[in-house]
């Protein structure tokens, strides 16, 4: 189960966490694409967390890449990373 500081501290950061099932990407909470209060953290049980992308989390955008689907993952990612200007990178 998640920390509820780390909840908080994401909330605190302008991000949307979601309380999600664990092992599954479920999440928990019926109205996840609404911003989450900081006063309703305790109601909820952050078997593991995920974060609502979009307008709910500054516009912020993810992208997933299913690797396992490449040919050669190492070549498809040194590729993708070439094309993307350091400022956007986050390490």
């Amino acid at each position: 189960m998640i920390n509820n500081n780390i909840v908080k501290r994401f909330i605190e950061l302008s991000l949307n966490p979601v309380p999600v099932k664990e092992g599954t990407k479920n999440p928990t909470r019926k109205n996840w694409t609404e911003k989450l209060k900081l006063s309703d953290v305790g109601n909820y049980n952050f078997g593991e967390i995920g974060i609502s992308t979009g307008y709910s989390s500054l516009s912020l955008e993810a992208i997933d890449f299913d690797l396992d689907k490449t040919e050669d993952p190492v070549a498809f990612m040194e590729s993708y990373n070439k094309m993307i200007p350091k400022t956007f990178m986050i390490s």
